[in-house]
């Protein structure tokens, strides 16, 4: 039913969760899953660019700054590439575990919008995402991040928050519309495989 699956991947609990379920599904389906990990490189040149006035007098010379620049610019960027590694690993150990083809894939950007290109680009099946992330606030139900993936994404959705314990089958919201009645032929394809 499904053959590539896409876990963006944050080393948040939902994101820890999605990867479980996510990989659980795709033993059973005989898919490849995908970890992807967006990092904000960019976002932290802008921030240090911000500082500079800041900095003091002796790195204020064109010649210093440019040289801080690079190293700031190096260290983040080695920095972010190590955090994106360690979380694409820890998925990794999780299909390594049940025998599930892995890839790994990162990018640098915005996260919606890469997650977005990504599912775009390369031909998945299906996306699961942990409802909230690394910055999940009290309350909240799903984040800004797996909410705008959701609102725009092409392909289907599994948005996690916890393991099901003792789930005893799928339930299907349906209003008369094909999207609804479509929503009816996947959960009964996904009831055979799972």
């Amino acid at each position: 039913m499904y053959k590539r699956l896409l876990i963006p991947v944050d080393s948040s609990k939902y994101s820890d969760e999605a990867v479980c379920t996510g990989v659980s599904w795709a033993e059973r389906m005989g898919a490849t899953v995908i970890g992807f990990h967006v990092y904000a490189a960019r976002l932290h040149e802008g921030r240090f660019r911000q500082m500079e006035p800041g900095l003091p007098e002796r790195y204020q010379e064109p010649a210093e700054l440019e040289h801080q620049r690079e190293v700031h610019n190096t260290l983040i960027s080695e920095g972010l590439n190590v955090i994106s590694d360690s979380y694409l690993d820890q998925a990794e150990e999780v299909c390594r575990a049940a025998e599930v083809p892995y890839e790994r894939q990162s990018a640098e950007g915005k996260n919606y919008v890469e997650i977005l290109g990504e599912i775009n680009r390369d031909g998945y099946d299906l996306v699961a995402m942990g409802a909230l992330g690394l910055g999940a606030r009290r309350r909240s139900v799903i984040g800004g991040v797996t909410e705008r993936v959701l609102r725009r994404s092409p392909i289907d959705m599994l948005v996690v928050r916890k393991k099901p314990h003792g789930s005893k089958g799928l339930m299907v919201a349906v209003d008369g519309s094909p999207h609804s009645f479509k929503a009816v032929e996947v959960a009964l394809e996904l009831g055979k495989v799972l």
